[in-house]
Protein backbone atom coordinates (compact mmCIF):
# COMPACT_ATOMS: atom_id res chain seq x y z
CA UNK A 1 0.00 0.00 0.00
CA UNK A 2 1.33 3.42 -0.93
CA UNK A 3 2.60 5.56 1.87
CA UNK A 4 1.02 9.17 2.37
CA UNK A 5 2.78 12.24 3.82
CA UNK A 6 0.49 15.12 2.75
CA UNK A 7 -2.93 13.27 2.49
CA UNK A 8 -4.71 10.17 4.76
CA UNK A 9 -6.83 7.59 2.25
CA UNK A 10 -9.46 5.10 3.04
CA UNK A 11 -11.88 2.72 1.27
CA UNK A 12 -15.27 2.59 0.63
CA UNK A 13 -15.94 0.28 -1.82
CA UNK A 14 -14.32 1.20 -5.26
CA UNK A 15 -13.92 5.02 -3.58
CA UNK A 16 -11.06 6.06 -2.53
CA UNK A 17 -11.54 9.06 0.64
CA UNK A 18 -9.21 11.35 0.63
CA UNK A 19 -8.82 13.40 3.55
CA UNK A 20 -5.73 16.34 3.90
CA UNK A 21 -3.20 16.06 6.75
CA UNK A 22 -2.50 20.01 6.37
CA UNK A 23 -4.97 22.69 7.57
CA UNK A 24 -2.72 25.43 5.81
CA UNK A 25 -2.10 24.26 2.34
CA UNK A 26 0.19 27.23 1.35
CA UNK A 27 3.68 25.90 0.97
CA UNK A 28 5.02 25.34 -2.59
CA UNK A 29 6.84 22.42 -1.20
CA UNK A 30 4.00 20.83 0.47
CA UNK A 31 1.97 21.45 -2.12
CA UNK A 32 4.12 19.81 -4.93
CA UNK A 33 4.09 16.67 -2.88
CA UNK A 34 0.71 16.83 -2.08
CA UNK A 35 0.06 16.80 -6.10
CA UNK A 36 2.30 14.00 -6.39
CA UNK A 37 0.44 12.10 -3.95
CA UNK A 38 -2.76 12.72 -5.77
CA UNK A 39 -1.57 12.05 -8.90
CA UNK A 40 -0.26 8.92 -7.97
CA UNK A 41 -3.60 7.82 -6.48
CA UNK A 42 -5.23 8.29 -9.70
CA UNK A 43 -2.97 5.68 -10.94
CA UNK A 44 -4.15 2.91 -8.32
CA UNK A 45 -7.49 4.24 -9.02
CA UNK A 46 -7.87 4.01 -13.22
CA UNK A 47 -11.61 4.18 -13.33
CA UNK A 48 -12.59 4.42 -10.03
CA UNK A 49 -14.03 7.18 -7.71
CA UNK A 50 -11.76 9.25 -5.83
CA UNK A 51 -13.93 11.35 -2.99
CA UNK A 52 -11.94 14.80 -1.37
CA UNK A 53 -12.62 15.74 1.99
CA UNK A 54 -11.62 18.74 3.42
CA UNK A 55 -13.26 18.81 6.89
CA UNK A 56 -10.20 19.30 7.98
CA UNK A 57 -8.65 22.19 5.33
CA UNK A 58 -8.67 25.79 7.11
CA UNK A 59 -7.24 27.74 4.03
CA UNK A 60 -6.03 26.35 0.28
CA UNK A 61 -3.75 28.58 -1.91
CA UNK A 62 -4.33 29.48 -5.19
CA UNK A 63 -1.11 26.88 -6.07
CA UNK A 64 -2.69 24.33 -4.51
CA UNK A 65 -6.23 25.15 -6.61
CA UNK A 66 -3.91 24.26 -9.55
CA UNK A 67 -3.01 21.23 -8.42
CA UNK A 68 -6.98 20.38 -7.85
CA UNK A 69 -7.00 21.24 -11.20
CA UNK A 70 -4.94 19.36 -12.78
CA UNK A 71 -6.24 16.04 -10.92
CA UNK A 72 -9.60 16.64 -11.71
CA UNK A 73 -7.86 16.20 -14.96
CA UNK A 74 -6.36 13.35 -14.75
CA UNK A 75 -9.23 11.66 -13.00
CA UNK A 76 -11.25 12.47 -16.46
CA UNK A 77 -8.35 10.71 -18.40
CA UNK A 78 -8.58 7.83 -16.50
CA UNK A 79 -12.35 7.72 -16.96
CA UNK A 80 -13.18 8.25 -12.98
CA UNK A 81 -14.97 10.12 -11.39
CA UNK A 82 -13.89 13.16 -8.72
CA UNK A 83 -16.44 14.58 -6.00
CA UNK A 84 -15.85 16.99 -2.85
CA UNK A 85 -17.28 17.43 0.61
CA UNK A 86 -16.97 19.40 3.73
CA UNK A 87 -15.50 22.52 1.94
CA UNK A 88 -15.45 25.59 3.94
CA UNK A 89 -17.18 28.00 2.73
CA UNK A 90 -13.96 30.50 2.74
CA UNK A 91 -12.44 27.48 0.90
CA UNK A 92 -15.61 27.18 -1.62
CA UNK A 93 -14.88 31.13 -2.59
CA UNK A 94 -11.86 29.77 -4.08
CA UNK A 95 -13.39 27.22 -6.40
CA UNK A 96 -13.90 28.85 -9.84
CA UNK A 97 -18.33 29.23 -10.08
CA UNK A 98 -19.76 29.43 -13.49
CA UNK A 99 -22.58 30.99 -12.46
CA UNK A 100 -20.84 33.70 -10.94
CA UNK A 101 -18.14 36.07 -13.07
CA UNK A 102 -14.81 36.07 -11.67
CA UNK A 103 -11.34 38.00 -12.67
CA UNK A 104 -8.42 36.40 -12.19
CA UNK A 105 -4.51 37.69 -13.22
CA UNK A 106 -1.34 36.56 -12.56
CA UNK A 107 2.07 38.39 -13.37
CA UNK A 108 5.56 38.47 -12.39
CA UNK A 109 6.96 41.48 -11.20
CA UNK A 110 9.93 43.22 -11.13
CA UNK A 111 11.98 43.63 -7.81
CA UNK A 112 11.90 47.29 -8.40
CA UNK A 113 10.43 50.82 -6.93
CA UNK A 114 6.87 51.61 -8.51
CA UNK A 115 6.69 47.69 -10.06
CA UNK A 116 2.60 47.65 -8.31
CA UNK A 117 1.57 49.80 -11.33
CA UNK A 118 2.08 46.50 -13.66
CA UNK A 119 -0.95 44.90 -11.49
CA UNK A 120 -2.87 47.90 -9.73
CA UNK A 121 -4.68 49.10 -12.36
CA UNK A 122 -6.21 45.91 -13.62
CA UNK A 123 -7.11 44.93 -10.20
CA UNK A 124 -8.64 48.26 -8.95
CA UNK A 125 -9.99 48.36 -12.84
CA UNK A 126 -11.88 44.84 -12.29
CA UNK A 127 -13.19 45.43 -8.27
CA UNK A 128 -15.06 48.40 -10.14
CA UNK A 129 -16.09 46.06 -12.53
CA UNK A 130 -17.41 43.35 -10.08
CA UNK A 131 -19.41 46.04 -8.33
CA UNK A 132 -17.42 46.69 -5.13
CA UNK A 133 -17.75 49.56 -3.34
CA UNK A 134 -15.80 52.23 -3.13
CA UNK A 135 -14.72 51.98 0.58
CA UNK A 136 -13.74 48.39 -0.20
CA UNK A 137 -11.90 49.32 -3.27
CA UNK A 138 -9.62 51.46 -0.70
CA UNK A 139 -9.10 48.87 1.84
CA UNK A 140 -8.09 45.97 -0.87
CA UNK A 141 -5.78 49.12 -3.07
CA UNK A 142 -4.27 49.90 0.35
CA UNK A 143 -3.34 46.31 1.34
CA UNK A 144 -2.22 44.99 -1.93
CA UNK A 145 0.00 48.33 -2.42
CA UNK A 146 1.56 47.59 1.24
CA UNK A 147 2.52 43.95 0.68
CA UNK A 148 4.02 44.34 -2.61
CA UNK A 149 6.28 46.89 -1.73
CA UNK A 150 6.96 44.93 1.31
CA UNK A 151 7.76 41.83 -1.38
CA UNK A 152 9.93 43.78 -3.21
CA UNK A 153 11.84 45.81 -0.87
CA UNK A 154 11.95 43.53 2.03
CA UNK A 155 12.05 40.46 0.53
CA UNK A 156 13.68 40.61 -1.99
CA UNK A 157 15.51 43.72 -1.30
CA UNK A 158 14.93 45.18 -4.71
CA UNK A 159 17.42 42.57 -5.98
CA UNK A 160 17.54 42.68 -9.76
CA UNK A 161 17.20 39.08 -10.46
CA UNK A 162 14.34 38.37 -8.35
CA UNK A 163 10.61 38.70 -9.26
CA UNK A 164 7.68 39.13 -7.28
CA UNK A 165 4.77 36.45 -8.34
CA UNK A 166 1.26 38.44 -7.86
CA UNK A 167 -2.42 36.38 -7.72
CA UNK A 168 -5.42 38.07 -8.47
CA UNK A 169 -9.18 37.02 -8.16
CA UNK A 170 -12.06 38.87 -8.10
CA UNK A 171 -15.30 37.85 -7.89
CA UNK A 172 -18.73 40.06 -6.63
CA UNK A 173 -18.32 38.64 -3.45
CA UNK A 174 -14.58 37.90 -2.68
CA UNK A 175 -11.51 39.37 -3.67
CA UNK A 176 -8.32 37.44 -3.23
CA UNK A 177 -4.29 38.37 -3.32
CA UNK A 178 -1.46 36.09 -3.20
CA UNK A 179 1.95 37.46 -3.43
CA UNK A 180 5.25 35.62 -3.29
CA UNK A 181 8.78 37.06 -2.95
CA UNK A 182 12.04 34.85 -3.60
CA UNK A 183 13.76 36.60 -0.36
CA UNK A 184 14.53 34.82 2.70
CA UNK A 185 11.21 35.40 4.42
CA UNK A 186 9.95 36.77 8.27
CA UNK A 187 7.87 35.38 10.95
CA UNK A 188 4.94 37.89 11.00
CA UNK A 189 4.63 37.10 15.01
CA UNK A 190 8.08 39.07 15.80
CA UNK A 191 6.60 42.09 14.28
CA UNK A 192 6.40 44.64 16.63
CA UNK A 193 2.61 45.71 17.35
CA UNK A 194 3.70 49.65 16.39
CA UNK A 195 0.48 50.35 18.39
CA UNK A 196 2.45 49.94 22.01
CA UNK A 197 3.08 53.16 23.51
CA UNK A 198 7.26 53.32 22.72
CA UNK A 199 6.43 52.37 19.27
CA UNK A 200 4.04 55.25 18.05
CA UNK A 201 6.41 57.19 16.49
CA UNK A 202 8.38 54.05 15.15
CA UNK A 203 7.07 52.94 11.32
CA UNK A 204 8.37 49.44 11.38
CA UNK A 205 5.20 47.33 11.51
CA UNK A 206 2.26 49.61 10.50
CA UNK A 207 2.55 47.55 7.04
CA UNK A 208 1.15 44.68 8.42
CA UNK A 209 -0.98 45.60 11.01
CA UNK A 210 -3.05 48.00 7.95
CA UNK A 211 -2.85 44.52 5.96
CA UNK A 212 -4.83 42.86 9.19
CA UNK A 213 -7.00 45.64 9.80
CA UNK A 214 -7.94 46.53 5.94
CA UNK A 215 -8.63 42.28 4.63
CA UNK A 216 -11.00 40.19 6.09
CA UNK A 217 -8.57 37.38 5.90
CA UNK A 218 -4.49 36.94 5.70
CA UNK A 219 -2.33 33.92 6.18
CA UNK A 220 1.24 33.79 5.55
CA UNK A 221 3.33 30.58 4.67
CA UNK A 222 5.70 28.87 7.12
CA UNK A 223 8.32 30.22 5.68
CA UNK A 224 7.09 33.93 5.30
CA UNK A 225 7.59 34.83 2.04
CA UNK A 226 4.34 34.48 0.78
CA UNK A 227 1.38 36.20 1.83
CA UNK A 228 -2.98 35.22 1.28
CA UNK A 229 -5.08 38.28 1.32
CA UNK A 230 -8.86 37.77 1.38
CA UNK A 231 -11.90 40.59 1.81
CA UNK A 232 -15.21 38.97 1.64
CA UNK A 233 -18.03 41.89 0.27
CA UNK A 234 -19.92 42.81 2.76
CA UNK A 235 -23.99 41.53 2.96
Amino acid sequence: MAQYRRIGVTTNGDVAVVSFNDKKILDEASIQELGSELFGLVELQQGKGILLDFANVEFLSSAALGKLITLDRKVKAAKGKLKMCNIRPEIFEVFPDADEPAWRKAIDLPSERGASRLIMDDLLENLGTHGWPSADIFSIHLAAEEAIVNAIVHGNKLAADKRVHVECFVSPTVARIEITDEGEGFDPAQVPDCTDDDRLEVPSGRGVMLIHNFMTRVEYNEKGNRVLMEKTRDS
